[in-house]
């Protein structure tokens, strides 16, 4: 791909999402970053000696016209002054999920970067997984018939390897489990069921973050449940019960469990599905790769766009606002 040879990429944030996951998918891919960008310049110039010619800079003004396109992992409550500055550069993005802390910020970030004619994508990379797509197909081409209820659980003790205390406190994560977990699995969710007609909403927040919630969905003809901790393990699974069958699949793995007919497995084509797993960083290098093909102006599948991120923080803010006390 021509424009991903010639790429003028910038890394914003160094944290652990970028030195675990970013750095070895962008390595794998072959791009070669021209900055990496923190206000710790030791953890910006580390990221920088990974890649020749690289440079780390403390601020995006010392290189504001030097790079044509970024990937934004910076804390939660700047992806959205950062995005806005840099979207009205005409810069392309790639916004580590969640692309925003609130709707109204949401909106502001897909209105601008619709009106700049930029690809702004948001950091979802969770479609990038086979599993993803084999359930995808088989509820478009209706294989089982109608849904007739879900339930989708993903949580365990919270242990990231973070570089910062920013998850702990609201004014840098700008919530807790529902807006950092949560914003993964709702646009799952979304993905393959739609966008919900009602939720109802609990948790347990202290101090405005909170660490377990759940979600009861209702849609026209079924409806459904999500569940979210970071206090106890959870399966991390989707249960999706149709008509005519039953899906289970991982949340971020291949496994998919398959309970219905052997014409109806074989029509799916079941059985040369491949349940190996997929590493992050497979993951996200594919969601880089087809970010690059959107801005080559190229077909790009399974990539979270801006509108479809407003979707998911339309349903976090509505969450939030209409809190219950969580009943476990």
């Amino acid at each position: 791909m021509k424009f991903k040879n010639n790429a003028k990429l910038a890394v914003i944030g160094c944290g652990a999402v970028t030195q675990n996951f970013y750095i070895p998918a962008i390595k794998s891919l072959g791009i070669k970053p021209l900055f990496f960008v923190d206000k710790n310049i030791k953890s910006a110039q580390a990221c920088a000696k990974k890649f020749k010619g690289a440079i780390g800079v403390a601020s995006i003004d010392e290189i504001l016209n030097d790079f044509s396109e970024a990937i934004i992992t910076l804390p939660n409550t700047l992806h959205h002054p950062f995005a806005m500055k840099l979207i009205s550069h005409n810069k392309n993005l790639l916004i580590e999920k969640p692309i925003s802390v609130s709707s109204v910020e949401s909106k502001e970030i897909h209105e601008i970067a619709k009106k700049n004619g930029v690809s702004v994508i948001c950091g979802n990379m969770r479609r990038q997984l086979r599993s993803a797509q084999f359930v995808k197909n088989i509820i478009n081409n209706n294989i089982l018939g109608d849904v007739t209820s879900f339930k989708c659980r993903e949580g365990g003790i919270f242990n990231w390897p973070i570089q910062s205390e920013s998850f702990w406190y609201k004014e840098f994560s700008g919530g807790g489990v529902l807006l950092d977990t949560g914003s993964h699995t709702l646009e799952q969710i979304i993905y393959h069921l739609g966008v919900p007609n009602e939720l109802i909403y609990y948790d347990n927040q202290i101090d405005n973050v909170e660490s377990d919630c759940i979600i009861k969905f209702h849609y026209n003809n079924f409806k459904g449940s999500l569940q979210l901790s970071r206090t106890i393990g959870l399966d991390c699974r989707f249960f999706i019960e149709f008509e005519n069958g039953k899906i289970i699949f991982d949340l971020i793995g291949n496994k998919i469990d398959m309970y219905c007919s052997e014409q109806l497995k074989e029509k799916a084509n079941y059985s040369n599905f491949k349940q190996n797993n997929q590493s992050y960083d497979d993951l996200i290098s594919k969601q880089i790769d087809q970010w690059y093909k959107l801005i080559s102006n190229e077909d790009a599948t399974n990539v979270v766009t801006t509108k479809e991120a407003h979707e998911v923080m339309k349903i976090i803010d509505f969450c939030y606002n209409n809190r219950n006390e969580i009943q476990l």
